[in-house]
């Protein structure tokens, strides 16, 4: 859904510049420059973000070629769309080659099993070196009609039915649409670093500091948020903790008159 959503916005930002209204016009401005801060530069664009949109059945590769251009030209989009084709198929050849191999030993093992392979069908490929289908599951899943668009598509459990056509992009999609997409700013990530690694503390470990970094967030919730920067609210909690100690230390000293008594 992320690359979806920035191309809504971005296509939503284009309409916008174009407003006959000069205020609306003159805010689209300013956020288009914003934008391309972040997704104007085609060298920037995470190809694992297009590729995840490639393996929803509904869009597929001709849905993200269309934006690239759209978006970036016809030479830059260009350049953008054989980037994200080599890496797609870079990325399935990974996939490929580990199942190919647990196939190797699945066929060796039945070829030379008489029992299991009553009809010899898995001697004859292991002799011949010849596979049952030369294309590969990348080339029919793409030549294949899109699936109708629906905003209550479940593309899980279409990729659960059909990963028996497509074992090989079953597990690519399983992987790849299951990664999380961050939100935070990269300034903000970067500012809470420099406050745990500083001169001090610039030999601490990668788990060192998630510890540090995780455990300040943790305490830094509801009251505790406004200690860092507010100094008076910091005297007004000693104040309650210094009273209710007060309170509780007379309340046992009464207690204990009382039991003398």
């Amino acid at each position: 859904m992320y690359m979806k959503e920035v191309f809504a916005i971005g296509r939503f930002i284009r309409h916008s510049c174009d407003s006959v209204d000069f205020s609306t016009m003159s805010m689209a401005e300013r956020m288009r420059v914003k934008y391309e801060k972040y997704w104007g530069n085609p060298d920037s664009v995470n190809m694992l973000l297009l590729i995840a949109i490639v393996l929803n059945p509904m869009q597929k590769i001709e849905y993200v070629n269309y934006f690239l251009d759209y978006f970036f030209g016809e030479e830059k989009g260009g350049e953008l769309k054989s980037k994200l084709s080599k890496c797609i198929k870079l990325l399935y050849q990974q996939y490929q080659s580990s199942e190919e191999a647990s196939e190797a030993d699945t066929q060796d093992v039945q070829a030379n099993n008489i029992n299991t392979d009553l009809h010899g069908m898995g001697f004859f490929l292991q002799a011949t070196g010849r596979r049952t289908n030369t294309r590969s599951e990348l080339d029919r899943y793409l030549q294949e009609e899109c699936e109708p668009y629906s905003h209550k598509f479940d593309i899980l459990n279409w990729w659960k039915v059909n990963s028996t056509r497509f074992p090989i992009l079953g597990n690519m999609a399983r992987e790849v649409l299951a990664i999380p997409v961050s939100t935070v700013a990269s300034e903000s990530a970067f500012s809470t670093g420099g406050r745990v690694l500083d001169p001090y503390h610039s030999s601490l470990t990668p788990r060192m500091v998630e510890a540090l970094v995780c455990t300040g967030d943790w305490l830094k919730e509801d009251l505790f948020s406004a200690l860092d920067d507010d100094g008076e609210v910091l005297q007004q909690v000693d104040q309650d903790i210094f009273s209710s100690n007060d309170g509780a230390c007379s309340m046992a000293a009464s207690i204990d008159n009382l039991d003398d008594d």
